[in-house]
């Protein structure tokens, strides 16, 4: 690197600052104001107008919300000012959480006439999770009801008693500031003043809040602010390595375009990240982009040519942030006009889930509904303008329900063993309840002694990323502490992907053996009401299984707060309008998960049946004379390699009773065994009691299902480059060759072979034919290979074992989802290609005198 480079990189010129607020607090105003006061713009653009320099989208002009987070930028002297506007509303908290990743500071705006909201509260918890320091301006103070004096005690009781008015003569300030640090008091008394960069230092490690007050439509109180921002912000020095957060995805002109702060070393055009090539790196101001060679820290660019990056993705040093604090806590069915095809609507709603990660898409193949998580109303308003606009679909949703997790109750052992034909892993896990709102934690054993360290490290790679089911409802699993115990692998056998197989099964295996917990949902309630309503409010609260119910006076009004459930508020909000004639005013603020408050009834209703998800089964595959047998999950503990393993306490956590532990020691182990075997008991889960032996695959009684591969034929050609490279022209050359090769596996492995072809050959009813004993059908016209294979996959997968290969992704969707297993085009051609090798060299080694053989020219 060159020295004038290191020097950028070590310190750079540019400081990104976010405006956040509660909807109608005038944040996407005082925007506006700081940009025309600054010289950006000639005259500020108006919401109300349809004008707004960053509501670059027609939606937002039309509605007059922000909807997606903005780039707007300000230069000031040797600095550069990257100001990003992020939604108000609280549908779109996702959008607005995602921005928070890559903000050097933030500007929080509060409705000088309404003071501190619940959302407010909501804002400043994420501002202080990503530990950002903050400037608080207080808008709209010319209308009724604001009155400064009023509004900074309560900013400070409410958000943080070291928000200070900077709106005041510098004696006056020094004063205040001298009350809130020991360090500025010492400087106060002995130089009666304290140094600007102290409180530069103060503001930049959140010991001090700036606040200005004033009107962003007037114009009031903007030049103050941006003074102050200018007077006490400070750049950040960056590594010399490069580093980059990805906080944004979307399209432009159908150009996907990642969006990242670089936060170490150079980011130039051309340049190759994760084995993909950077085309063009974007600088964007509102609508107009620059296009440039190269990027240095601090900025903020948009990169066209990656097309697997994701939201909150670490690039270089940086590490993913996987876990935002803002969810949506309801599902809602999406539907699609009658004359529409539902595969459009999945892949739209796909490539939506790329840019929003939080819409969660579900799709259900026996049914052939989906769904996706949403925040609220207005988002599924947005949400169907922009598949019409975007996609020309027409979609309405149903009621919605809402969306329920699982954590494990008591500590678990979960053993998963993958061991088919040439594969090998063992993973064993511990399983312990965690703390509210903990997610997931992983972490190793003390004592692993059968695995190095990186495949340690792979292992709690795989259980950090993956997304794992509840064994109740199949809801998300959240709040539970993983241990990795132990492992196993081979020398020649082991490949990446086995330890992961192993280590789904393991978690599956260990909440099948433990018992579960259902949570729900909770909103922070704020109540306020006249006080002649007290009695029938608290009434209320305690119907609706408030916890936590507090309430206080106020002149004539009377404030209640409480955590209640939130599948019991949906319909309170317009009560309370009703009974106090509309002098109620309700605040909900997303509290987190908690216990759930009619679990039995839920679980009632609940047709989930976690012996059928094979997605994530809790069974394991085992090895047994050179064939792979699968053992159910309540067996896996006779036939598991390493005994279950239980660690002894750790020292520190003997010092620190804030992290609870799993304490036990060998001679307990077997109590352990006893009370995680059948453990949940009730009368809704007799799918979880043993059933007859028959039923399932064990030492004595195992027989194995017969075994049929269905290879799509289609997309065989289109993946293996020995098909590809045939003429284009001549596709029944390629359907032949394929057969050719296919027929020759079948008759080395003695595996049922059947290929489909989509409606090509023969049109009308499908067809069936023999090729060498092999079975290949034609689909009826019009019928995909899909449909043909998912019909077929449920009428003989009872007594079947059916593996597809094919790369097709939507495919894979519903083939996983009537219970068939995935081979991906890639690693089926792979499995051949071995298949035939071995078949070779056994052929050559019986006739070392012989010439070339028929498989020579096949592979």
């Amino acid at each position: 690197m060159k020295k004038e480079e290191m020097e950028v990189s070590s310190k750079n010129n540019k400081i990104t600052v976010g405006i956040l607020a509660h909807v109608d607090s005038g944040k996407t105003t005082l925007a506006e104001a700081m940009l025309y006061s600054s010289g950006v713009l000639s005259s500020p653009g108006r919401v109300d107008h349809q004008d707004a320099f960053l509501d670059t989208k027609g939606i937002e002009r039309e509605r007059g919300i922000t909807v997606f987070s903005k780039i707007a930028r300000i230069k000031k002297e040797n600095k550069e000012w990257i100001l990003l506007d992020t939604p108000g509303h609280a549908d779109f908290s996702a959008e607005m959480e995602r921005a928070l990743s890559v903000l050097d500071y933030g500007i929080l705006v509060i409705n000088g006439s309404d003071g501190v909201r619940a959302h407010t509260k909501t804002l400043w918890k994420l501002l202080d999770f990503y530990n950002i320091p903050v400037f608080i301006f207080a808008n709209k103070m010319d209308q009724e009801g604001a009155v400064k004096e009023a509004l900074l005690t309560e900013i400070k009781k409410e958000l943080s008693s070291s928000a200070v008015s900077f709106n005041q003569k510098p004696n006056a300030l020094w004063e205040e500031l001298a009350v809130i640090k020991a360090e500025f008091l010492d400087q106060y008394l002995a130089e009666d003043t304290i140094e600007i960069t102290e409180i530069q230092e103060a503001v930049r490690n959140r010991e001090v809040f700036p606040c200005f007050f004033g009107s962003a439509l007037k114009i009031e109180g903007v030049n103050e602010l941006t003074a102050g921002m200018e007077e006490y912000m400070i750049s950040k020095s960056y590594p010399e390595e490069f580093g980059a957060k990805v906080y944004k995805i979307y399209r432009d002109q159908n150009q996907r375009i990642t969006e990242m702060k670089i936060t170490g070393g150079i980011l130039e055009n051309k340049s190759v990240i994760q084995g993909e090539k950077i085309n063009e790196i974007r600088i964007y101001s509102g609508e107009e982009y620059e296009s440039v060679q190269q990027v240095y820290p601090g900025e903020i660019c948009g990169v066209v040519g990656l097309q697997s990056t994701f939201p909150g993705e670490g690039l270089g040093f940086e590490e993913d942030t996987t876990h935002p604090l803002l969810t949506p806590v309801m599902t809602y069915g999406v539907h699609i006009d009658e004359n529409a095809n539902s595969n459009d609507l999945l892949e739209a709603l796909k490539v939506l889930e790329e840019e929003m990660p939080e819409l969660r898409v579900d799709y259900f193949s026996e049914t052939g509904e989906i769904s996706i998580h949403v925040m609220g109303e207005i988002l599924m308003e947005i949400l169907k303008e922009v598949l019409k606009e975007r996609f020309n679909l027409s979609v309405h949703f149903d009621q919605g329900s809402i969306i329920y997790k699982e954590k494990i109750k008591d500590a678990s052992i979960g053993i998963g063993h993958f061991e088919p034909l040439r594969h090998y892993a063992e993973v064993q896990l511990l399983l312990e309840p965690g703390e509210r709102g903990s997610g997931i934690c992983v972490e190793p054993g003390k004592s692993i002694e059968k695995i190095n360290t990186r495949e340690q490290n792979h292992i709690l790679e795989i259980l950090k990323k993956e997304s794992f089911r509840g064994v109740l409802l199949g809801g998300e699993l959240t709040d539970t502490k993983i241990t990795l115990l132990e492992g196993k692998s081979h020398e020649k056998h082991t490949e990446g992907g086995d330890f992961r197989e192993a280590a789904v099964r393991a978690v599956r295996q260990g909440l099948m053996m433990g018992e579960s917990e259902i949570l729900e949902p909770y909103y922070k309630v704020q109540i306020e009401i006249p006080i002649e309503y007290y009695g029938r409010v608290l009434t209320d609260l305690t119907r609706l299984k408030g916890e936590d119910i507090n309430s206080e006076q106020k002149e004539e009004k009377a404030v209640f707060s409480a955590d209640v459930p939130v599948s019991l508020m949906r319909d309170y909000i317009t009560e309370v309008q009703s009974f106090t004639k509309g002098a109620g005013r309700v605040q909900l603020e997303f509290s987190g998960y908690g216990s759930c408050h009619d679990a039995e009834e839920v679980l009632r209703k609940s047709s989930y049946n976690p012996l059928r998800d094979l997605e994530q089964p809790g069974g394991s595959v085992f090895c047994s004379q050179g064939a792979g047998f699968t053992v159910p999950w309540d067996q896996v503990y006779d036939y598991a390699h390493i005994p279950p393993k239980i660690e002894k306490k750790r020292e520190e956590e003997q010092i620190n009773p804030q992290r609870p532990s799993f304490i036990v020691d060998e001679e307990a182990i077997e109590k352990i065994l006893q009370d995680t075997f059948y453990s949940n008991k009730r009368e809704s889960r007799k799918a979880r009691k043993k059933p007859k032996k028959d039923y399932y695959l064990g030492k004595e009684n195992y027989k194995a299902k017969e075994e049929v591969i269905i290879v799509d034929g289609y997309n065989m050609i289109h993946s293996w480059d020995e098909l590809k490279e045939l003429p284009r022209e001549d596709l029944e050359a390629s359907r032949i060759k394929l057969l050719d090769i296919l027929s020759n596996y079948q008759g080395l492995t003695q595996k049922k072979i059947m290929v489909v072809f989509d409606a090509y050959k023969v049109k009308g009813i499908y067809r069936k034919e023999d090729f060498d004993f092999m079975e290949v059908v034609y689909t009826k016209e019009g019928e995909t290979a899909d449909q043909f294979i998912e019909r077929y996959i449920r009428d003989i997968g009872k007594d079947t074992l059916v593996r597809v290969a094919t790369s097709d992704g939507t495919e894979q969707v519903v083939v996983r989802g009537a219970g068939g297993l995935i081979i991906s085009a890639k690693d089926f051609r792979e499995e051949v290609i071995r298949t035939y090798e071995e078949g070779l060299k056994e052929y050559r080694e019986k006739n070392p005198n012989i010439g070339d053989h028929p498989f020579d020219s096949l592979i």
